[in-house]
């Protein structure tokens, strides 16, 4: 059996700014525009400057785009 020497790292929960943009798909401005909306919320940890995103607000905020888009469709309008 063969051991690898590399350890897996977990995928980190809390994500920056650059990385939550490319998570979803969008520029860092598109992303500060979500959160002058109040649509996603941005962590600051104590001591650090960093804004942090946690990966679950952003899935989160997929789902409920795809439940208002699914939701528009069931209604007939597109």
């Amino acid at each position: 059996m063969a051991f690898s020497s590399v350890k897996e790292q977990p995928e980190a929960r809390l994500v920056g700014r650059e990385a939550a943009a490319t998570y979803l798909d969008m520029t860092t401005r598109s992303l500060d525009r979500l959160v002058r909306k109040g649509l996603l919320r941005p962590i600051r940890l104590d001591g650090l400057r960093r804004v942090m995103f946690d990966r679950a607000d952003l899935d989160a905020l997929i789902d409920a785009g795809k439940a208002g888009a699914s939701g528009e469709m069931a209604d007939g309008q597109a």
